[in-house]
C-alpha cells in the first residue's frame, strides 16, 4: 500500500479512475486517504497476473485467466500491464449478467451476456450492518 512506485506503472488517468473505483466499490465507506494504497494493491495484482500469464504463454498454448471485472478491463487491467507483444495476443471476454450496458472495444473484445441475477444492494446491507 505504501510503495508509490506502483503509481507510475499506469497512465495518470487510469490511476485516478482506479482510486475512484476503490471508493465506489467499497460503498463510499473507504476513507479517501486509503484509496491510493488500495489502488496500488489493485495495480500490483494486475501486474502479477500479467507476469504469470506471459510466463505461461507458449506457442500453440492457450492461457485462460478468470478474474474480476476491474482486473480484466483492457484499458486498466491485466492486459495493460503486459508487454505489447503479449497484450496483442490477448482476447478479453467480459461476462455480464443482465441487460447489456455497453459495448466498448477499449474494455473488452467480446461481451458475453448471461442471464440476469436478482438485484441485491450489498452497500445497503453493509451500511445497515455498521449501524
Amino acid at each position: 500500500m505504501k510503495d508509490a512506485q506502483w503509481d507510475s506503472k499506469v497512465p495518470e488517468a487510469v490511476l485516478k479512475e482506479t482510486r475512484k473505483s476503490m471508493i465506489t466499490s467499497h460503498c463510499g465507506l473507504l476513507p479517501e486517504a486509503q484509496a491510493p494504497g488500495m489502488a496500488r494493491i489493485q495495480i500490483a495484482r494486475n501486474d502479477r497476473m500479467a507476469q504469470t500469464v506471459e510466463h505461461l504463454m507458449q506457442r500453440d498454448k492457450t492461457v485462460v485467466l478468470l478474474a474480476g471485472a476491474e482486473h480484466v478491463k483492457k484499458d486498466r487491467g491485466v492486459s495493460l500491464m503486459m508487454s505489447a507483444d503479449a497484450s496483442a495476443k490477448v482476447q478479453v471476454i467480459w461476462m455480464h449478467a443482465g441487460p447489456l450496458s455497453f459495448e466498448d472495444p477499449t474494455v473488452a473484445d467480446i461481451v458475453w451476456q448471461t442471464p440476469p441475477v436478482p438485484f441485491k444492494d450489498y452497500c445497503a446491507d453493509l451500511k445497515r450492518s455498521l449501524k
